[in-house]
């Protein structure tokens, strides 16, 4: 049995008994039509997540059990991930998916430079927080340019120019 020397909450369970092998995890890829990439648009908590994939279709991915409870450090999923998920193709409903994998920020940048796999969408929803489809611009986040003159010291405030703000598009 572990010693538990450290103490604290839990102290056993962050043992190495349920590490496994210890190496290096490898770069999960989808191996067949109903295995899709997918990056995480909002949390709805208990496990369930809305996800878009790369062509703008939305899902509700549910995170399995074996991703939970220890493994949970391992299989963290937040907002902006990207995942690999599983569509339940056996349900009438085909918006239902199951998490398989997670990627971290490592992950992303090897799955980017795989040139077999298109997924631009999705990197640029993962880093700028906005979905730009080409065919509409239903998902895509306008930012105006606000410029900021610094350089004038008559007085100490800051005097911003709003030129590009259109609130009718708002």
């Amino acid at each position: 049995m572990v010693k538990n020397t450290i103490g604290g909450k839990k102290g056993k369970m962050l043992s190495n008994k349920r590490s496994g092998s210890g190496g290096e995890k490898k770069l999960r890829l989808s191996m067949n039509e109903d295995e899709i990439y997918v990056c995480v648009s909002k949390v709805f908590g208990s496990g369930m997540f809305l996800v878009i994939d790369n062509d703008g279709k939305e899902y509700k991915a549910h995170l399995r059990g074996k991703m939970k409870g220890p493994n949970k450090r391992h299989n963290f999923v937040s907002l902006f991930s990207i995942l690999l998920v599983g569509l339940r193709s056996d349900f009438s409903d085909s918006t239902n998916c199951d998490i398989l994998f997670v990627y971290d920020d490592h992950d992303v940048l090897s799955l980017s430079l795989l040139p077999y796999l298109n997924l631009g969408n999705l990197i640029s929803f993962h880093h700028n927080h906005s979905f730009i489809d080409n065919n509409n611009d239903l998902f895509a986040t306008h930012i105006p340019n606000i410029n900021i003159n610094l350089n004038d010291h008559s007085d100490n405030n800051i005097h911003i120019h709003n030129t590009d703000i259109d609130f009718n598009t708002i």
